[in-house]
């Protein structure tokens, strides 16, 4: 794709599935802003990204078609989504040095704060990083995955790049699933009880199942996520 489009094929693919949320990799950055803010006026959908920060004006609100995070209505569901870029961007591409790129955690606890005061039923976080998770012994095994919950017993998940120790650091309830990229391993694992699943990259895709209990209270309907 890059050698077609610089990447374009993908935006223009997402475009025509109408896909509703991104977050940005390491490689949007790769051939400069001025084609990525491009790429980014010209999509539909939301780009989030919470913890890239110009460093001439602080702003962290500075590309086209950005938000921080973003609350969702799915039907009576209002899902908050935060999303992150990786930290470590800035070793991987040469044409980001206008910009910072801000630990995790803060960001994390705030948007999810703000979000939960907007009437969040639940909070997603979209991040291109993620912890890597062996789930069998053999690549054949991890391809016919089954459905998983949280009582299921699991292989574990190693502390690449810190992220266990972040998802194990947020106060219970900041955030209820985690999508991740980057790492290019098939996971659907609970770390700290929070879902975590990725896709390869190539092959494999996940799907994420949350639920909810619906309450009547007083006339007004309310919903709480099962855990």
């Amino acid at each position: 794709e890059y050698l077609v489009s610089n990447g374009k094929i993908m935006s223009d693919f997402f475009n025509f599935k109408n896909l509703t949320a991104s977050a940005l990799g390491n490689h949007e950055f790769n051939f400069g802003l001025e084609f990525l803010f491009g790429q980014m006026r010209n999509s539909t959908f939301d780009y989030l990204v919470a913890n890239v920060r110009d460093k001439k004006t602080q702003s962290r609100t500075f590309m086209p078609n950005q938000h921080l995070s973003k609350l969702y209505h799915v039907g009576e569901i209002r899902i908050g989504v935060i999303g992150l870029t990786h930290i470590k961007t800035p070793k991987e591409c040469s044409k980001v040095s206008s910009l910072d790129f801000l630990e995790y955690k803060d960001i994390i606890i705030e948007e999810s704060n703000k979000l939960k005061s907007q009437g969040a039923h639940s909070v997603i976080l979209l991040a291109h990083f993620g912890p890597i998770c062996h789930n069998a012994p053999n690549y054949e095994d991890k391809s016919k995955l089954k459905l998983r919950t949280v009582n299921d017993k699991q292989a574990p998940c190693s502390n690449f790049e810190n992220i266990i120790d972040l998802l194990q650091s947020l106060p219970k309830g900041t955030i209820h699933a985690l999508i991740s990229g980057h790492i290019h391993e098939i996971t659907h694992h609970y770390v700290n009880d929070i879902p975590v699943v990725a896709s390869n990259g190539i092959s494999y895709a996940n799907v994420l199942y949350l639920t909810y209990t619906k309450h009547n209270n007083n006339n007004s309907d309310t919903y709480t996520l099962n855990t």
